[in-house]
């Protein structure tokens, strides 16, 4: 089973470029998913909700969605993984699978979502009929809808610039189970 899984991985990272640059930063399961991890006051959840999840939003969160306020949980890809600007998150762990290619890597745009080109496109699917659209303003909107759209479930990015310190960020519900050892091991 072990050859099995470190196949698919690398099949993953040889075959999509632009995940390549996270793989130091990525654990798969046995079905070859990624696994997302978050933290949560909330010792009770068998999903999270962004829609929920933005109601409830931390202190560092709050920065997060002043730039772009579109509901979305964010996930750790790594287990005992600390943010680079609070240190280790207190709550409980709970751990997400997801298919590695439903995670679009924003800052690599493989696809170019985010060309200038696309805006047509992006306008068609929120039937905005007229250019110039205050909603165009907003580049990781554009490229969320694009991305969400062809499938897409969120994205995945290097936080602080560092791609072995990969965030996730969904904005669709994904089931959830509670890890069944501390996060953190210290």
């Amino acid at each position: 089973m072990k050859n099995i899984l470190k196949t698919w991985k690398s099949y993953i990272t040889e075959n999509n470029d632009a995940l390549e640059r996270y793989r130091n930063s990525l654990d798969f399961n046995e079905e070859g998913e990624v696994q997302l991890y978050h933290v949560s006051k909330s010792a009770d959840l068998s999903d999270l909700d962004p829609s929920v999840a933005a109601g409830q939003r931390q202190g560092f969160s709050k920065q997060e969605f002043r730039t772009w306020d579109r509901p979305r949980v964010f996930f750790f890809t790594r287990l005992g993984q600390e943010d680079p600007g609070v240190g280790k998150m207190r709550g409980v762990g709970y751990v997400a699978s997801v298919d590695p290619g439903k995670l679009y890597p924003v800052h690599e745009d493989p696809l170019f979502l985010a060309a200038p080109d696309k805006v047509a496109d992006f306008r068609k699917i929120k039937g905005i009929d007229y250019p110039g659209h205050p909603a165009e303003l907003n580049i990781y909107e554009r490229v969320a809808t694009l991305a969400d759209s062809m499938g897409y479930k969120g994205f995945i990015y290097a936080h602080a610039g560092d791609p072995n310190n990969a965030i996730a960020v969904l904005w669709e519900k994904v089931s959830v189970k509670k890890l069944d050892k501390p996060f953190y091991n210290s």
